[in-house]
């Protein structure tokens, strides 16, 4: 690209020689104004307002939410698509849903039509640029299971409060099960001991109440689901 820029009236034939490569890998970057793929989806998200987004603004607000959403629920795959699966009867979905209004991506399900799937949300336009974004920041991509190398963001580290007790309702409320009778909630998933240590010490640091480590996931007493609830 930088070649093609330092000579503006070569066509590929003739760059070729420039740059020593063969003209099939730079036809369609110079004789169609392409650009590599990193490069477009580097430019749509500089457009989309999708890269150095200030924390205090809806923008990463969104982002937030999509990220929680994909370590609670949803997944990224090899295509880089992000897929969420926000438990139907739950408030996440139509934040999930409002994230990607907010982020312009726009959003589409998948398995409506069969009731032994859950429905997928995901973004309509630029699903891949979007998905690298959420890579970026944090977010899981591929399997979370416990062999994988799975950490909470480094941005929850110092970002504002009000960030990471979002980031905490979307897991809780997406991935947690209430157990029994009572109101104790439990994170149930396979993950590395360390992501549970994590895990429970976010939570901790956004509610008041005890929060626990198990050898399966997080179990959240009923008076820190109430702070949450509430808070």
């Amino acid at each position: 690209m930088q070649a093609a820029a330092e000579h503006p009236n070569k066509k590929s034939s003739a760059l070729s020689s420039v740059v020593k490569l063969p003209r099939y890998q730079i036809e369609t970057w110079v004789d169609d104004d392409g650009k590599p793929d990193v490069g477009r989806g580097v430019e749509t998200a500089r457009e989309r307002g999708w890269l150095d987004v200030d924390v205090e603004t809806k923008q990463f607000d969104a982002l937030n939410t999509l990220v929680a959403a994909v370590f609670s629920g949803g997944t990224i795959n090899e295509n880089d698509v992000p897929a969420f699966t926000p438990d139907a009867g739950c408030v996440t979905v139509t934040r999930v849903k409002d994230a990607l209004v907010q982020l312009g991506a726009g959003t589409k399900t998948r398995g409506d039509d069969d009731a032994d799937r859950p429905v997928e949300v995901l973004p309509e336009t630029d699903a891949s640029v979007l998905g690298r974004v959420l890579v970026a920041l944090g977010a899981p991509h591929g399997a979370k299971n416990s062999e994988a190398d799975v950490s909470l963001p480094e941005y929850l580290d110092d970002c504002p409060m009000y960030l990471r007790r979002d980031f905490v309702e979307i897991y809780v409320w997406n991935r947690g099960q209430q157990m029994g009778d009572g109101a104790t909630v439990q994170i149930i998933e396979e993950r590395p001991r360390k992501f549970y240590e994590e895990l429970a010490g976010l939570i901790r640091a956004v509610v008041n109440g005890p929060v626990y480590i198990r050898d399966d996931g997080v179990s959240i007493s009923s008076a820190a689901i109430e702070d949450l609830r509430c808070g």
